[in-house]
């Protein structure tokens, strides 16, 4: 009896340590979202519901839009990449996907083909590493991509991320982070960062410049990899600012390898005025375009492309309901990012008509009461009457309450935020409208004129807080003031 009670001590003990070390992994681990969260996101997915696999480095991540895929054509895709992904990663994610996935289609993102050396630096090593589930296929990525002197440390994963305990914040103790941006992502990013760009014309590069060894090695067995399953490849090099010379060269030298397999290969970047890229509006940096260019990019790719792999059109159909709300979260997302591109105050009122945005409207400061322009951006957003200082809320473009004349203060929450809202004297017969939501202040932008919070109750985050000032001619002001 003393024994079995011993076995049932011990059996106890090593459950509650399996338990504690499985939450504690699941606190400490990293959670970066070009790489590892894309494995973990993908093994979600259920059996053989993916048509269209998307595999290569942070260029296939950022320039290929899954919720617009399933908007305007019903495919089912999804974004396997990582970071700086060699390769060889490449392939090892293609065959680590095939496990539970049978799709009809891959797409190869070339732009690894430029890469140089045998491995990569250690971060993103992790970020085409850590995600995978314990398998022979994890082992071969570890002994083919890391070097042999990092590969104990790598395999056992805490002892990079064990020391992080100070950079823990709330998403760290939440499924998806508590972010409903991933609760059904499919791999995909929208950069919001424009910056204008100068390109090279590549089109006159005939050259061919040979391919490192172990890059030719796993492109062309990723390549066959696919053949051997009887599945189409597309190698398809997303368009950068950057691209130079010995790139070209390199993807000339791609290009013969694809055509030796029957494989096509679509350079985008001899293809810009095509697809109506514009370094001017469409990319983030030299090496990656912004949302704007991905939507460019992927329509470009439904129409020209993918009509000729007869991929199914799934909408409306209820086993692929995740890619619906994915790509409503998408949709949703675009639009907001577009309103925070707008700098016309006439333009940028009349885009505060989402169903989703709850708006904090303030007039703030000295403002004529017989203002035209100020009464006219109050009337659009349903404040009606004479101009004066107060705050409103607007809920779907219904005015839910208002705050005026006397001083207040209002609390509320929504999704999972809290709103404080405070109409404050700080003397001298000047009243200040502030707003803060969890521990973020949001004073006025524009000491005079209106002030406007914009939340997406859908999304769940603040999207926008600008200033339409009268001091300067209705000028739309987002930074600070000094």
């Amino acid at each position: 009896m003393k024994f079995k009670k011993s076995i049932l001590k011990i059996v106890a003990f090593l459950l509650i340590m399996a338990f504690v070390l499985t939450r504690w992994n699941s606190i400490f681990k990293f959670k970066w979202g070009d790489g590892i969260y894309q494995v973990e996101k993908f093994y979600e997915l259920p059996k053989d519901s993916v048509d269209l696999l998307f595999v290569g480095s942070s260029h296939a991540i950022v320039n290929f839009n899954v919720g617009k895929l399933y908007d305007d054509y019903g495919i089912t895709s999804f974004v396997f990449g990582g970071a700086m992904q060699p390769m060889w990663n490449s392939y090892y994610a293609l065959k680590e996907a095939l496990k539970t996935q049978k799709p009809k289609l891959i797409v190869l993102e070339g732009y690894s083909v430029c890469f140089t050396g045998n491995y990569a630096i250690d971060q993103y090593l992790i970020k085409n590493y850590n995600g995978y589930k314990l398998s022979k296929n994890k082992m071969d990525i570890l002994k083919v991509s890391i070097p042999e002197e990092k590969q104990k440390e790598i395999f056992l994963e805490y002892p990079a991320y064990h020391t992080r305990y100070t950079n823990l914040d709330r998403g760290d103790f939440l499924k998806n982070v508590g972010d409903i941006y991933y609760e059904d992502w499919k791999g995909d990013g929208y950069p919001d960062v424009t910056a204008r760009l100068a390109h090279m014309d590549i089109s006159t590069v005939s050259e061919i410049q040979k391919l490192p060894p172990k890059i030719e090695e796993y492109y062309r067995k990723t390549i066959e990899l696919v053949k051997e399953n009887n599945i189409d490849i597309i190698v398809f090099v997303a368009p950068y600012a950057g691209v130079n010379v010995d790139d070209a060269m390199r993807y000339n030298a791609a290009e013969m390898i694809a055509r030796e397999y029957e494989v096509p290969f679509i350079n985008c970047n001899l293809k810009l005025d095509e697809i109506g890229i514009d370094y001017q509006t469409d990319g983030m940096d030299y090496s990656h375009l912004n949302y704007k260019g991905s939507e460019k990019v992927t329509k470009y790719l439904g129409d020209h492309v993918l009509n000729d792999y007869n991929l199914p059109d799934h909408r409306g159909d209820d086993r692929y309901a995740t890619w619906q709300r994915h790509a409503d979260y998408v949709r949703e997302y675009l639009y907001n990012l577009r309103l925070i591109d707008t700098n016309d105050a006439d333009a940028l009122i009349d885009k505060l008509n989402s169903e989703n945005h709850v708006l904090y409207v303030c007039v703030d400061g000295k403002i004529d009461r017989n203002d035209s322009q100020i009464k006219r951006y109050l009337d659009k957003l349903g404040i009606a009457g004479d101009i004066r200082n107060g705050i409103w809320c607007i809920d779907g473009g219904d005015v839910k309450w208002g705050m005026e004349g006397d001083m207040g203060e209002y609390y509320t929450s929504m999704g999972s935020h809290d709103f404080y809202i405070l109409r404050a004297d700080v003397g001298a017969g000047e009243v200040y409208n502030i707003i803060m939501v969890d521990k973020d202040e949001y004073f006025p932008k524009a000491v005079n004129g209106i002030n406007v919070l914009v939340y997406d109750k859908y999304a769940d985050y603040v999207v926008d807080h600008f200033g339409i000032t009268v001091d300067n001619d209705y000028l739309v002001i987002r930074e600070a003031k000094e």
